[in-house]
């Protein structure tokens, strides 16, 4: 049947034959995927794409919202300046490397103190600053 005129009324399309006879078809049962043409991005203006129509994208176009953990690179420790590691981030660290500052007791080991380290300290000197800092001799008079 040869059609003489395509019409669009309220969401429907006309076919009009070659006898003026005229049929409603719903558009949405008429048109295929195939009879949609490629688009330009340009001319969409709403709705919402799936993620396989959205391109790769450099990480410079990302501007607000929060990257999933998979999607955050590798950082040098210099780049991290806010927070607190988690002691599983701290590497060991050499005695040799630490130079100030005083650790407690419980971090020197007991047979750290020999009678060597103790040479150049009198039993005043030690008795004296054991008063001072603890209001008792250390070595118990």
């Amino acid at each position: 049947m040869p059609i003489k005129e395509l019409l669009f009324e309220s969401g429907y399309l006309v076919v009009v034959d070659e006898n003026g006879t005229g049929s409603r078809h719903s558009i949405a049962a008429v048109l295929r995927v195939e009879d949609i043409p490629s688009l330009a991005a340009s001319i969409i203006t709403s709705g919402t794409f799936d993620t396989a129509r959205i391109p790769a994208l450099s990480a410079d176009k990302i501007t607000s919202g929060a990257l999933g953990v998979d999607r955050i690179p590798s950082l040098n420790a210099d780049k991290i300046t806010a927070g607190a590691l988690g002691t599983d981030r701290i590497p060991s660290l050499a005695a040799s490397k630490i130079t100030s500052g005083e650790f407690g007791t419980a971090r020197v080991a007991d047979a750290a103190i020999t009678q060597a380290k103790l040479a150049s300290a009198t039993l005043a000197y030690l008795g004296a600053y054991g008063v001072a800092q603890y209001g008792t001799s250390l070595y118990g008079t």
